[in-house]
């Protein structure tokens, strides 16, 4: 798997996360979507989006999304945004409820 590649993928299927709203994002808990994505070599990649409560329930989401490449050993890819995030592979966005 082209890890470059693949967090290329992963970053650009977050950007439909990031314009939804808390209200939307809530509904991923529990609920993870599954889905594949192509990059630009052709390369077949599936990925896995989630929502998590950062702290307590209602408060701040955390968005967590992991990519592979569906081969026997798959791998989750490098691509963090937040430091908080449990070490590992992962890229995540932190989403908070409206005052």
């Amino acid at each position: 798997m082209d890890k470059r590649e693949a967090h290329e993928v992963l970053e650009q299927q977050l950007k439909r996360y990031r314009g939804r709203t808390y209200a939307e994002l809530q509904g991923l808990v529990g609920h993870p979507e599954a889905f594949e994505a192509h990059g630009s070599s052709g390369s077949h990649y599936q990925l896995e989006v989630e929502a998590v409560w950062d702290d307590r329930r209602g408060g701040n989401l955390r968005i967590v999304a992991s990519i592979d490449d569906g081969g026997v050993r798959a791998r989750r890819v490098a691509a963090t945004e937040s430091a908080s995030v449990v070490s590992g592979f992962c890229t995540a966005v932190t989403c908070k409820p409206a005052a």
